[in-house]
């Protein structure tokens, strides 16, 4: 629903403010919080994994999946810092 929502006229918020209160939205963006930071320490720990095990083993697929988990950990840092920094401008 959410994926169907982000391409209709009206913005996904002020769809939102229609049928939540302020307790809501902070529920929500402390749950989506702590999803961003569970995610990133196990995307990280998995990265630092797969590079111990490369070194160990000299896998060559370990050193893919290395390489793979930290392009996502720093594409999740831009899109954090693109966000705040356009929420910061306009809001």
């Amino acid at each position: 629903m959410d994926f169907f929502f982000a391409f209709t006229q009206s913005s996904i918020d002020s769809q939102a403010e229609k049928v939540t209160d302020e307790r809501d939205r902070y529920i929500a963006m402390k749950s989506s919080r702590k999803v961003l930071l569970i995610t990133n320490y196990v995307i990280g720990a998995a990265c630092f994994i797969a590079m111990f095990l490369f070194a160990v083993f000299k896998w060559e697929q370990l050193l893919t999946v290395t390489i793979t988990l930290c392009a996502v950990l720093f594409l999740m840092l831009f899109v954090v810092i693109g966000r705040n920094s356009y929420y910061e401008k306009h809001e």
